[in-house]
């Protein structure tokens, strides 16, 4: 009979039924993420901190700009790869191929602007240096979107883009603290993120290499119009996403200076971190929504709805935890310098109530290949967040741009959410009661504990206590219902 070891190793590396490959592909996924955000997040932490306000304000202004530059230059046809690789596995090769040939032009194309139009349309005085090595790292990030993961979720082994993730964040990481104790600029910074970028491109080259040494061949002209076609709309719309995540950064350095966009980075990147528990999930569950859209809608519902209530269930607690700590999760992570940030990050806190769900419903939409509707959507929400940050910059500075920020994606996720109540109705308010109990009483637990001026830490580990502690009291049945129906 195997041994545990053996058990768990068989079930983490190989495909066996639905249910265990979805389990085992968001474990990976998952386990890859937590490591590597929290790499992350401390290169970020102590960037910030060596840098000062001031400085982490320049390389987050920049890397805005350079994203929002090179936005329409990502086409993302790494989803396309996936889907179709996943219907049809006798054409992934060709499919991987000519998308990683368009890729690759792309990027190219990306570095050019960036070089030549950032510093045409910058206020906060920015290198050279800068700017190329900004470059660099885009064209590198731009190429490993697509090696690092499109053959890997199209064959739905992510235990290889798990390990490209983590190889990427711990040289980064490394990169990251010699060169800011060497250099202490946005530069070194910058540096650091091309290192990691270039070493996690190398590693996935090496894993997908057969598919590498077919690249040429594989290579049909034929294929460029349909994944054009397909990839278009809904890169469109996560195009659009990052217009609108990165307009705020630059709307902060016309309207304001480098400082306010430092502090307004230092509030957004925690809960930005935070953003990879949805996609997380939804990677996971994807390649299942797709086989049963159209053909079993009945199970697509079900695994629909589950979904939903799944990310509920971090995004209710971490937006009370948020608003109850926000001042001390501040100093802890960046120390006094950055308070004045603390009002914006408890408003940013609440996108995770509306982001979560959003990042499921997208999904499902595009497994029902309505994205042509996400270009819509996104299309509003550009300009709305732009109208938003235009008129309340100027009179609440970075609390304003969280503001437009909210309300743009309170008015983009309502639009999602009834769009695909329409395509395949759904509910999830009967299944939150448990959750929403479980959040009550951690709120009531932290309130509490900021009373008798509990260490953060301590309060936070309490709160997260409390909170499964009580689901588990009740009986709460998410996960395994989530097995049933990918089981049944």
């Amino acid at each position: 009979m195997p041994s545990k070891v053996s058990r768990i190793k068989n079930f983490l590396s190989k495909n066996h039924t639905v249910r265990q490959t979805i389990l085992k592909n968001t474990f990976w996924l998952s386990f890859s993420e937590l490591v590597g955000r929290l790499l992350k997040a401390a290169i970020i932490i102590y960037a910030a901190r060596v840098l000062g306000v001031a400085g982490f304000g320049t390389f987050s202004y920049v890397m805005g700009l350079a994203s929002l530059l090179t936005a329409f230059s990502d086409l993302g046809m790494s989803p396309i790869v996936v889907r179709e690789g996943a219907k049809n596995p006798h054409l992934r090769a060709r499919y991987f191929s000519t998308a990683l040939g368009l890729t690759s032009l792309l990027a190219l194309a990306s570095a050019i602007i960036i070089i030549f139009g950032a510093p045409l349309i910058t206020k906060i005085p920015i290198s050279q240096t800068l700017v190329l090595i900004v470059a660099l790292v885009f064209v590198l990030d731009m190429i490993r979107g697509l090696v690092g993961s499109a053959i890997f979720r199209a064959s739905e082994k992510m235990e290889g883009e798990a390990i490209v993730n983590i190889i990427t964040q711990l040289a980064l990481i490394s990169a990251g603290f010699f060169l800011l104790a060497r250099l202490q600029s946005p530069e070194g910074l910058a540096l650091a993120y091309a290192i990691g970028s270039a070493t996690g491109l190398l590693l996935a080259l090496y894993l997908v290499r057969s598919y590498i040494r077919q690249f040429i061949a594989r290579f049909e002209k034929a294929l460029i119009k349909p994944i054009l076609s397909a990839s278009i709309p809904i890169s469109l719309a996560a195009i659009l996403g990052v217009v609108m995540i990165n307009t705020d950064i630059v709307l902060l350095g016309w309207l304001t200076n480098a400082t306010q966009v430092g502090l307004f980075a230092a509030a957004q990147k925690p809960i930005t971190l935070l953003y990879a528990i949805p996609s997380l999930i939804a990677a996971g569950i994807f390649p299942a929504l797709a086989r049963f859209a159209g053909k079993d809608q009945n199970r697509f519902r079900l695994l629909n709805e589950k979904s939903i209530v799944a990310v509920l269930l971090f995004a209710l607690p971490l937006t009370v935890g948020f608003l109850l700590t926000g001042e001390g999760i501040v100093h802890l992570l960046y120390g006094s310098e950055y308070l004045p940030a603390t009002p914006t990050m408890k408003i940013l806190a609440l996108t995770l109530v509306t982001m979560f769900p959003m990042s499921m419903l997208s999904n499902s939409i595009f497994a029902y290949n309505k994205q042509k509707f996400l270009v819509k959507v996104g299309v509003v929400g550009v300009v709305v967040n732009a109208l938003l940050d235009i008129i309340l910059i100027p009179i609440l500075g970075i609390a304003g741009c969280a503001i437009a920020t909210i309300s743009t994606q309170i008015v983009t996720a309502s639009s999602i959410w009834f769009k695909m109540k329409q395509i395949n109705n759904f509910s999830v308010i009967g299944n939150l009661k448990k959750i929403t109990i479980a959040t009550i009483l951690m709120g009531l637990a932290i309130a509490g504990l900021i009373r008798i001026d509990t260490n953060i830490l301590l309060t936070i580990t309490l709160a997260a206590v409390v909170y499964f502690g009580t689901l588990i009291l009740l009986k709460e049945k998410l996960f395994s219902d989530l097995k049933s129906i990918l089981a049944s």
